[in-house]
């Protein structure tokens, strides 16, 4: 499981109290754990923080946390990028396969290049156009 810190250099954000702490998922703060790191990114789940057993959270630039109980937080500029990059580091084992999976919806007028993997209940919509070796 990757530290709270290396999450934190990973992610490109600020972090604040111990770094030290594993995390073992991502997930909303009404459903963290101990381990986890509750992803409050938005305002409709800052206020989730309070109740949440997360003692890690994900938040935007600016959010106000303090007075949340948690023991560390990453304090990001952009929030969907760094999410984009938690899910990467919380799945270093997602290799691509350069396969498409049958529950994947796709558009015929979306145009998918050599060696792209999709996975399963991927929706990729019209006029769309997916490089190659993309996940």
């Amino acid at each position: 499981m990757p530290l709270v810190r290396d999450l934190a250099t990973a992610l490109g954000g600020q972090l604040h109290g111990n770094g030290a702490l594993e995390v073992a998922r991502a997930t909303e703060p009404a459903l963290a754990g101990q381990k986890d790191i509750a992803v409050a990114l938005s305002q409709m789940f800052v206020a989730d923080l309070a109740a949440s057993k997360a003692q890690v959270a994900l938040v935007g630039q600016g959010t106000d946390w303090e007075d949340f109980g948690l023991e560390a937080v990453i304090e990001v500029p952009r929030g969907r990028l760094a999410m984009a990059h938690l899910t990467q580091v919380l799945d270093p084992n997602h290799l691509p396969t350069g396969q498409i999976h049958q529950t994947a919806v796709i558009d015929p007028s979306a145009k998918i290049s050599n060696g792209v993997s999709i996975g399963a209940f991927s929706v990729i919509g019209a006029g769309c156009v997916i490089g190659s070796d993309t996940t």
